[in-house]
């Protein structure tokens, strides 16, 4: 376990060092994007925000998914409803099948 636990730590240190992971604050889009005017710094800005919305969205309803999975499973068993349990025993049957009988011939 502890193997594992070193090997994601270092994994994500390689990630965060590595130029790719840096590309947001990349100094050419910030340039370009303030050369082109605030009409087009806008625009970036809604297009950046028009691709958020959805993953956020898709994220928070996986995530209430899976914490009322949670919740559920985590219930104590006292407080699950249980359907009330039929009596279908042998001698019931027969007292009614006696009932049914009696009800018939007395008719």
């Amino acid at each position: 376990m502890r193997h594992m636990a070193k090997m994601s730590l270092a994994g994500l240190g390689m990630l965060g060092l590595s130029t790719a992971a840096h590309a947001q604050g990349c100094v050419l889009c910030y340039t370009s994007a303030a050369a082109a005017g605030p009409g087009a710094m806008h625009a970036l800005d809604m297009g950046v925000l028009a691709l958020l919305i959805p993953a956020l969205v898709l994220f928070i309803a996986i995530f209430s998914l899976i914490a009322y999975r949670v919740r559920v499973a985590s219930r104590p068993v006292h407080a699950v409803a249980v359907a009330p349990r039929l009596n279908l025993s042998t001698s019931f049957l027969r007292r009614v099948f006696r009932q049914r009988r009696s009800v018939s011939a007395t008719a």
